[in-house]
């Protein structure tokens, strides 16, 4: 393993991985009946955690001001875009999910919002950004329901190697050690992930899955960067809870104390124990 000062210069755009929610039409209706309630909890464990806040959120609109709003512009819910609005604004021209990242700079670390990786894109408070399509996100949500309605789903995309223990890197022999960052980075996407799913339980998924999509044509079982469907942070799972206390104050993410979410994980709890009995 390589040794750098700066490994977030190593970070690259990739398709990395895939966590899929799906709803049958029937169970759709639990999170419809109750949007305002499945809206707030889902964007307070989008601040908590730092992952796909949204950008109205970081231009100083309250997380009620922001259900309120979300909740106007859906004309029409059953066509299950439930959370777009929260990443659109028509002066960014394209779809935007910032991302707390701790880097290094200057041989210090160093927290803030970006929305683009490989470039590593700084989010903006002032909305003068002339963007393209092909923003590179590190982490992404889109929602989808098929053309019957029968099937919907919300996906989260992680597009970037940023929150990988280890980086690959072709031009050199060995692996880039990206460990110190993923122990700020990756422990709050497991814990947003752990926290999400249990959402979309509480609020009528009935399924859910993972793909890890770069190491597909590998031995599952034998996954560098994952375990299960978390993120292995130097060889173990870790979320942001158990290190928290360990982190100086200025590396801290002050959010995750803030922002309580109360969510219910029966049904959540009920899934995996069905999908455990069946292996």
């Amino acid at each position: 393993m390589i040794s750098v000062l700066e490994s977030n210069l190593y970070w690259t755009a990739q398709h990395a991985a895939v966590w899929g929610f799906y709803w049958s039409a029937e169970s759709s209706q639990l999170l419809l009946n109750n949007r305002s309630e499945f809206i707030n909890k889902y964007i307070k464990i989008c601040v908590r955690y730092g992952i796909c806040v949204p950008i109205d959120y970081l231009l100083g609109m309250s997380i009620e001001e922001l259900v309120i709003s979300c909740l106007k512009k859906q004309v029409d819910p059953s066509r299950w875009y439930i959370l777009h609005s929260l990443y659109t604004k028509s002066e960014f021209k394209t779809s935007l999910f910032p991302c707390r990242m701790y880097i290094k700079q200057n041989n210090d670390l160093v927290g803030d919002f970006y929305f683009s990786v490989s470039p590593l894109i700084k989010m903006q408070r002032e909305s003068e950004l002339i963007l393209d399509d092909d923003v590179n996100s590190l982490v992404k949500v889109w929602s989808y329901s098929n053309i019957d309605g029968s099937r919907k789903s919300i996906l989260f995309y992680l597009d970037t190697d940023a929150f990988f223990s280890a980086l690959s890197n072709h031009s050199l022999e060995d692996n880039i050690d990206n460990s110190k960052l993923a122990f700020l980075n990756a422990t709050r996407l497991n814990s947003f992930i752990r926290d999400i799913a249990a959402v979309m339980f509480e609020f009528g998924a009935n399924e859910m899955a993972f793909n890890n999509l770069c190491e597909a044509d590998e031995d599952e079982h034998k996954s560098r960067y994952f375990s299960n469907y978390f993120l292995q942070v130097d060889g173990e799972i870790l979320f942001y809870e158990d290190v928290y206390s360990l982190l100086p104050v200025k590396d801290k993410h002050k959010d995750f104390e803030v922002i309580q979410v109360g969510i219910d994980h029966t049904r959540y709890k009920k899934y995996l124990h069905s999908k455990e009995s069946n292996l």
